[in-house]
């Protein structure tokens, strides 16, 4: 009973847990299906917002099965794309719309990559038209499967453009390589880099396009170097201007021969930069052309020449010497000779030689006929002979040492006809070894050589007049010049003359030759008269000996003399070491004179120094008045001379210049009649009056001339010695004093400055003699 009743009641304990777990597992299955629904709505949620999404992408978007590539979602992009709403899409499968080539390389790039990028294809719409797009392509999970996200991008309109432009581009290189000339582009600022160029380039300079679009040539190794800036500067140009540009140059071909172009250029723009692309034209055969039509013009000029030549000089040497000239130019030679047969016709005798570089020196030279083949075909044959390699040709056998010593490498002897028969040759030598002639060539030599044979029958009959004048023009001959070197002779002793008296002293008397001069001859005229003067020259005199003393005086006088006539003076006379001049054409000349001696006298005391000499000083006065010029002495001693009072006071002014420590000195009458003072750099000095002379004459300084520094201080003074001297005229000499201590003080060279600074302080001590009026009293004449 008891164990029975246990039983049951275990029974019972175990039903109760069943139904326990049971309720639990009831409650669990709820929750289960509770989250489950949270979930799947979660994941609705989720799929709603990835379409809203993927929709809001403004390109076309699909996603595929990866399995079978059936289409699991397309967005609207994608049905506009391919022409049909984008439900209708679903459930397709992508190869329904381009092949299984295209899916198989997809799905390789997958496989390697693990995606795709910008992936080219044709896809083909509803409607059959085709669309050129690019796929970017992603794996994902898409409602629990493995699908693929694609991105499409519609390049139909690209690929139009791209087929556009290489259509275009390939109809401009068939119409480029069908051009007859060159067409290029080039990068600009690098002209040598070749982006493109036609298979005409080839034609013109034997190099393949290839060549310049590989860089193996530089267009600018072909071009002439004589050509090369001119087509810089082109370039220049059409980049400056944006404007195409049109020039003619030479270019080298690959057999190393220049032929001529004419190229058209313009700046273009090429993948968004500036480059220039031309076109160029072999023009080779029109410049031959041109230069064959210039070389027949110049030809014709030349025979014409040759007429006027031949028709209007009648002595015949110099008329063919002119023809020789002229062949040369024309056969491009180097030399041409013209020999005349004698009249036994045994032998040529080269009367004129004419040498395109160097001196003739055949001219006389004779050639025997005897055993001389080229000559006897020439006179046999009379036809025009050209003989190659003329220095061992057996045609010129006996004349090969004259032909080596003119280098002549081919010879063309030409006949002299005069009725029918040969009267001479013309010889013409050229450099090349085997020079060939051309038909025209041939009848132009001929041609000339008619009209030579015509000008020498001309000439001969000239000779036959000149025999009957001969005698008659040598007494003339002898006559002129007996006249002539009696002339001579006179104009000899004239010039010897000339150096005792001047040729302008005698002009101004009215006389051009010594021996017209007769004594008391004078006249009067307006002049400047120079005086110079060495200072010290007594001293240094003393230190050398009478011939150094020469010496010295001639050095001197040899540099500074020529500056006097140089500038329209001429020297009266040497006074020892002092020089008297006259200038007839105005005062300028005699200051710009003075300023030459002054910078002469500067290059002389150089020399002095580089020698250990002690350098000179000169002193210059100048004056212009009225002066008498005239001859004075008696009949066996005549003597041109200067009589004036102005002679004088020039004589006085130079010895101012001791006084005032001045170089040139001029008066005030030579001041005021000078064109441009301001030029000289003047400077008032005082007022003098010479013994003998009521009027006083102002006088000037003259600093031009003077070194670059001293010029500079005394410039640099120029108020303050300019407000100083109006104060000690107006017999303020303590105010004087003060600019007159400034100037020292800058220049303590300036001898005016301390002179007049002296001066006031002599006045301020002593006081101011009552007749004083501010004028030196000049006491020696």
């Amino acid at each position: 009973m008891n164990d029975h009743q246990t039983s049951k009641e275990v029974l019972i304990d175990k039903l109760n847990k069943l139904r326990q777990e049971v309720t639990d597992l009831r409650q669990q299955i709820v929750q289960d299906e509770t989250e489950l629904e949270r979930t799947e709505m979660a994941l609705k949620e989720s799929e709603g917002r990835f379409q809203a999404i993927v929709d809001a992408i403004p390109i076309p978007m699909l996603i595929s099965r990866l399995t079978d590539s059936q289409l699991l979602y397309v967005n609207h992009h994608t049905g506009k794309l391919m022409g049909v709403p984008a439900e209708e899409l679903i459930g397709t499968h992508t190869l329904d719309y381009y092949n299984q080539a295209d899916r198989d390389r997809l799905l390789a790039q997958l496989q390697t990559q693990g995606a795709v990028h910008n992936f080219e294809l044709q896809l083909k719409r509803t409607d059959g038209k085709p669309v050129w797009v690019t796929l970017s392509i992603q794996p994902m999970i898409y409602a629990q499967q493995d699908a693929l996200i694609v991105m499409i991008y519609d390049i139909t309109e690209r690929r139009k453009a791209a087929q556009a432009l290489k259509e275009n581009e390939q109809r401009f290189r068939t119409l480029a390589d069908n051009l007859p000339g060159v067409v290029y582009l080039t990068r600009d600022n690098d002209a040598h880099t070749v982006l493109y160029i036609n298979n005409w380039a080839e034609r013109i300079s034997g190099y393949s396009s290839e060549d310049f679009l590989e860089g193996r040539i530089d267009p600018f190794d072909l071009y002439h170097p004589d050509d090369v800036p001119k087509l810089m500067q082109s370039l220049a140009q059409a980049r400056e201007t944006s404007r195409s540009t049109h020039i003619t140059f030479r270019i080298k071909d690959r057999n190393g021969k220049y032929r001529w172009v004419e190229d058209y250029t313009a700046p273009v723009v090429h993948q968004n930069e500036v480059h220039f692309q031309g076109v160029m034209l072999d023009i080779t055969e029109r410049k031959q052309a041109q230069e064959a039509l210039k070389q027949r013009a110049e030809e014709l000029a030349l025979l014409n020449q040759i007429n006027q030549t031949l028709a209007t000089i009648t002595d015949l040497p110099t008329a063919l010497e002119k023809v020789a000239e002229a062949m040369v130019q024309i056969f491009q030679a180097r030399s041409c000779a013209i020999a005349l047969l004698n009249e036994a016709q045994t032998q040529l005798t080269i009367v004129t030689d004419y040498l395109n570089e160097g001196e003739s020196g055949f001219v006389g030279s004779e050639i025997p006929v005897t055993d001389n083949p080229s000559t006897l075909q020439v006179l046999e044959t009379k036809q025009p002979l050209l003989i190659p390699d003329a220095q061992i040709n057996p045609l010129t056998a006996t004349i090969h040492d004259l032909l080596r010593a003119r280098q002549t490498e081919s010879l063309l002897i030409v006949p002299l006809l005069s009725r029918g028969d040969v009267i001479g040759t013309i010889g013409i030598d050229f450099e090349q070894l085997d020079r060939k002639l051309t038909a025209t060539e041939v009848n132009l030599a001929e041609t000339i050589s008619g009209q030579i044979s015509g000008a020498i029958e001309i000439g001969r009959l000239f000779e036959q007049q000149k025999h009957i004048n001969q005698e008659l023009e040598v007494r003339v001959a002898q006559r002129t010049a007996e006249l002539a070197q009696t002339n001579a002779d006179l104009q000899k002793t004239n010039v010897a003359y000339s150096r005792f008296v001047p040729m302008t002293f005698l002009r101004l008397i009215n006389r051009e030759n010594i021996l017209d001069v007769q004594l008391g001859e004078q006249t009067q005229t307006d002049m400047t008269i120079m005086f110079s003067d060495i200072r010290g020259f007594t001293s240094l005199s003393e230190q050398m000996t009478p011939q150094e003393n020469f010496n010295f005086i001639n050095a001197y006088f040899q540099r500074v003399s020529p500056v006097i006539r140089q500038h329209n003076g001429f020297v009266d006379k040497y006074i020892g070491d002092a020089i008297m001049a006259l200038f007839p054409k105005g005062a300028d000349d005699a200051v710009q004179a003075a300023i030459g001696m002054l910078q002469a006298l500067a290059e002389y005391n150089k020399h002095r120094s580089q020698t250990n000499q002690f350098p000179i000083e000169i002193g210059i006065g100048l004056h212009t008045g009225r002066v008498m010029l005239g001859t004075v002495g008696e009949t066996e001693r005549i003597e041109g001379t200067v009589i004036s009072d102005a002679v004088n006071l020039a004589s006085r002014l130079e010895d101012l210049t001791k006084l005032y420590g001045a170089s040139i000195i001029i008066s005030e009458q030579t001041m005021f009649i000078l064109k441009n003072p301001q030029q000289y750099h003047t400077r008032f000095l005082d007022t003098v009056q010479v013994k003998g002379k009521q009027e006083p004459v102002s006088v000037f300084e003259i600093l031009a001339g003077e070194s670059d520094t001293t010029l500079s201080l005394k410039l640099q003074t120029a108020n303050d010695f300019e407000t100083g001297l109006e104060l000690y005229r107006k017999q303020k000499f303590a105010e004087s004093a003060v600019h007159f201590s400034r100037i020292i003080e800058v220049n303590p060279d300036d001898a005016v400055a301390r002179l007049y600074l002296k001066k006031a302080a002599d006045f301020m001590v002593n006081g101011v003699p009552e007749d004083w009026i501010g004028i030196v009293q000049l006491t020696s004449k």
